[in-house]
């Protein structure tokens, strides 16, 4: 599986659990953060590849955010239950995820909260995922 197809997987995996959601990948070609006002948003940022040659494996790092507007931005209770809805959706990816021929590893979970970003809260989950290399 090439790094694309990384993102294919990721991406039909995270729009199956959140269908509502606008799926971003990467950054913009200036470097900044693709947030482009579109909420629920379903945010992909790749961190490094690497390539096992010997095992023929290829592993990607990347934190992929499942991003909802909040725009009562003093509202705690309100924030708290957004969080809770992204928290559901990244469990539910995690376990499709690991349905796939791919080795899921080093997950990290967290809430977001960004009041500069427009007021958004949500989920970041970051992770290694692993698969065999497809021949290029």
């Amino acid at each position: 599986m090439t790094y694309l197809e990384q993102v294919e997987l990721i991406r039909e995996l995270s729009i199956e659990v959140n269908p509502t959601g606008t799926f971003i990948h990467g950054r913009r070609v200036d470097g900044s953060l693709a947030y482009d006002g579109f909420y629920p948003q379903i945010l992909l940022e790749p961190f490094t590849v690497s390539v096992d040659l010997e095992k023929a494996t290829e592993t990607a790092n990347m934190s992929l955010g499942f991003l909802l507007k909040d725009a009562a931005e003093n509202n705690a209770e309100k924030r708290e239950v957004i969080i809770g809805e992204a928290d559901v959706l990244c469990t539910a990816f995690i376990k499709e995820l690991e349905t796939k021929h791919v080795d899921v590893s080093n997950i990290v979970a967290r809430p977001f909260y960004n009041i500069f970003a427009g007021v958004v809260s949500g989920y970041l989950l970051t992770f290694n995922l692993t698969s065999k290399r497809s021949a290029c």
